[in-house]
């Protein structure tokens, strides 16, 4: 299984690389998947070098030329392994969540368990693609292309039916907050669920925008929260509201302080909530353990 794993990093090494094209080649108000744009060979963003294969080998290459480009000697973004990195965790990050979440000896006396394990891997695999996609982009130019939200909303859809077919099997909760999700209710119905979860998301967003005349929040944000909504459902699109408001406060701070952003300057939303998804994937029952434990509740 471990074998696995480590071919899934590198593939996600391979798909970060791809990625930091679309991220870098995107302009506003033109595709994300523009073919014209994002086809040719890969150059340098300061000198226009072509780069040659070893320039461009994923995470390595960048170490390699200590961050720089061998032709122009100007500093190449941390984006680029960054996002590498982060692709290649996720790509075999998310089996490993999925086969602890599923009782995999369970699965095969379901019928057919590897080709929907895969199937519901495949899915999120791709969602975090997007994910990590639109926060890149949202961080470098405010703005999350609609491409990415609507491809977001789809694969949202498509998860719930998965969803919805697991639980005839009984062999799936539906919440990445494990047995506490079971605790706040609306557990009964799965659509009714991720449909409450991204209308609850939608009224949150746009109360915020109308109150904030736009400035609190984009409608990307918005739109990325109702994808959200539809892919996490209740109650676990509230905590990552929750959790994207207390870390971009956090965030804000810092930046200020640094000096990086003035108290009035526009901070990108975007990353916060893919941040905040992250987290409640990965760790969202872990957190929830953690804060009841401090209550003395288990």
């Amino acid at each position: 299984m471990q074998g696995v794993f480590i071919v899934l990093f590198v593939f996600g090494l391979i798909v970060g690389s791809f990625l930091n094209v679309l991220i870098f080649r995107y302009e506003l108000d033109k595709n994300v998947f523009n073919v014209k744009k994002i086809s040719g060979r890969s150059k340098c963003r300061s000198c226009g070098k072509t780069l040659s294969f070893f320039e461009l080998v994923p995470v390595l290459s960048f170490f390699f030329q200590g961050g720089k480009c061998k032709g122009c000697k100007q500093r190449i973004s941390w984006q680029y392994p960054l996002v590498e990195i982060l692709v290649g965790l996720t790509t075999f990050g998310v089996p490993y969540v999925f086969s602890e979440v599923f009782f995999i000896k369970q699965l095969f006396l379901a019928g057919e368990p590897m080709f929907w394990f895969v199937s519901i891997c495949a899915i999120w695999i791709l969602v975090f693609y997007v994910l990590i996609t639109a926060a890149a982009i949202d961080f470098r130019l405010r703005v999350i292309p609609n491409e990415l939200n609507a491809l977001l909303t789809v694969f949202g859809v498509v998860a719930v039916y998965w969803q919805w077919y697991y639980q005839k099997f009984g062999v799936a909760e539906g919440s990445f907050l494990g047995r506490y999700g079971s605790m706040f209710g609306f557990r009964d119905s799965v659509f009714t669920n991720h449909i409450l979860a991204a209308v609850l998301a939608l009224a949150f967003f746009i109360l915020i925008v109308i109150l904030s005349r736009g400035r609190g929040m984009g409608i990307g944000d918005v739109k990325m929260a109702v994808a959200l909504g539809i892919l996490f459902g209740w109650p676990d699109t509230v905590l990552i509201i929750m959790l994207s408001f207390i870390i971009g406060a956090i965030g804000g701070l810092v930046l200020v302080v640094f000096g990086k952003k003035k108290m009035k300057s526009l901070i990108p939303f975007g990353p916060f909530l893919v941040l905040s998804a992250s987290l409640v994937f990965f760790f969202g029952e872990g957190m929830v353990r953690w804060y009841f434990g401090m209550f003395g509740i288990v």
